[in-house]
């Protein structure tokens, strides 16, 4: 059957198992489970036509179906700890496909950054109708000093010299770090390279906080973010 092209759609992917938080895609965060928040922003946004869950785990699954993803059932081989992002994305992409739908551009979206917004989606998505570019992906400006160290094991400055007299931190070469949130891709390139990054590649800036969540102690800074901006909206 020869398929039609068809709208931008989102995959998330959210296996069982997790070692630094248990149980970690289903962990309430304001009183939903992290794999919901990043459902709920997906389905929020104006770009996405559909949104998917991939996991090898039924209850992650119903969840999904539950807040209005539709469910893929991951291979287990493919939701083992040092299973790359990349063959999960695969695999979706072949059951998409065999359930009737041909997507152009797949927004790949990670449900452990909780503080992604519908907004960022559109922009990920927006940064590929410049047919130029073919990824995209959320980052986070830095303003740090980045230190290396050399084959003598002695530090050496990677976009600053320490030989020089220190730079204020605004007049450092723009940077940014890669934080997690999501990643854009035409199907076309990423099939090909079997890579998330194909070049050419935008940039998406993002002003939420960088944070993703793979200790309990994340767990607990994403709680307190949450418990101020919810102070902050009553005192308003």
């Amino acid at each position: 059957m020869s398929l039609g092209a068809s709208g931008p759609v989102a995959v998330i992917p959210a296996r069982g198992g997790s070692k630094g938080v248990p149980g970690k895609n289903l962990r309430k965060l304001g009183g939903i489970p992290l794999v919901a928040r990043t459902i709920v922003a997906a389905r929020a946004s104006v770009r996405i036509e559909r949104v998917y869950v991939s996991s090898d785990d039924e209850v992650i699954l119903r969840t999904a179906a539950e807040y209005g993803a539709m469910p893929i059932t991951r291979p287990r081989d493919l939701a083992h700890d040092k299973s790359a992002s990349e063959l999960a994305l695969l695999h979706a992409l072949s059951v998409i496909r065999d359930r009737g739908d041909s997507p152009e551009v797949l927004v790949f979206l990670q449900c452990t950054s909780p503080f992604t917004e519908a907004s960022d989606i559109d922009r990920l998505v927006t940064a590929l109708d410049e047919a130029r570019y073919r990824a995209a992906l959320t980052v986070s400006e830095d303003h740090s000093f980045l230190w290396t160290i050399d084959a003598k094991n002695e530090a050496q400055g990677v976009n600053h010299d320490p030989s020089q007299q220190r730079l204020m931190r605004q007049q450092l070469p723009r940077q940014y770090r890669e934080n997690g949130a999501g990643y854009a891709m035409r199907v076309e390139a990423f099939e090909r390279s079997h890579n998330r990054f194909c070049p050419p590649i935008a940039l998406v800036t993002t002003s939420h906080p960088p944070l993703e969540i793979d200790t309990e102690s994340d767990f607990e800074i994403a709680e307190a973010i949450l418990d101020r901006s919810h102070t902050r909206a009553t005192e308003q």
